[in-house]
């Protein structure tokens, strides 16, 4: 009977057993299901990745979370801002007065261009 993982010397290799001829026929056909001793990841290094993911995920968290969840007295502020922006270029194409009316009740920005 052969054995898996024998050597040129006849003697098999620790904790293998005996295999029947269609394992070692699989064996042969598909020689990367046979890993060699030694190709794991120690826990050592598993504990490095770890870290290592934990600093990163640490750092960008709050940055994430500050581009899906706006500040809302900032987003106000760019509110406003953009209104402001906008009524003025209306009166610049205009050549005219603009008035920003600002609506609470509604949380709106009304720009009105007065009758001259």
């Amino acid at each position: 009977m052969q054995l898996l993982g024998t050597k040129t010397s006849g003697r098999p290799e620790r904790g293998l057993q005996a295999a029947s001829p269609q394992a070692v026929k699989v064996c042969a056909q598909f020689p990367s299901v046979i890993r060699a001793q030694g190709s794991a990841f120690t826990l050592i290094e598993l504990m490095v990745v770890i870290g290592i993911m934990g600093i990163i995920l640490t750092i960008a968290i709050p940055g994430v979370y500050r581009t899906l969840h706006p500040n809302p007295l900032q987003k106000g502020v760019d509110d406003l801002r953009e209104a402001c922006k906008a009524a003025r270029e209306l009166a610049v194409l205009g050549s005219r007065t603009t008035v920003l009316s600002i609506d609470l009740k509604n949380k709106s920005f009304i720009r009105v261009i007065p009758a001259s």
